[in-house]
């Protein structure tokens, strides 16, 4: 049996698409900061490091480790400067 309630999408989650995933791991390369790298730093594995960056998975603590090494303070704001850029 299926429970909706936990099927429930989280409105104020903030995922990139594709092409915003694409760039984020594009700008941790220029950074010198590999998705391994990242990965060992915070106890997680690279494809963890990949998924979050695409938006295929949610982690805070990834999503944190991501936008702190390419020198923003928030996800969103992250998010927020890569739909500037991809627009």
């Amino acid at each position: 049996m299926i429970h909706f309630s936990k099927i429930r999408k989280d409105s104020r989650r903030i995922t990139p698409n594709m092409e915003q995933g694409a760039w984020i791991c594009y700008r941790l390369k220029l950074a010198g900061s590999s998705q391994k790298e990242l990965a060992g730093r915070i106890g997680v594995t690279q494809q963890m490091v990949q998924q979050v960056a695409y938006g295929l998975k949610t982690s805070q603590r990834v999503q944190k480790a991501i936008a702190e090494s390419l020198g923003y303070s928030t996800w969103a704001e992250l998010i927020a400067n890569s739909r500037r850029v991809a627009a």
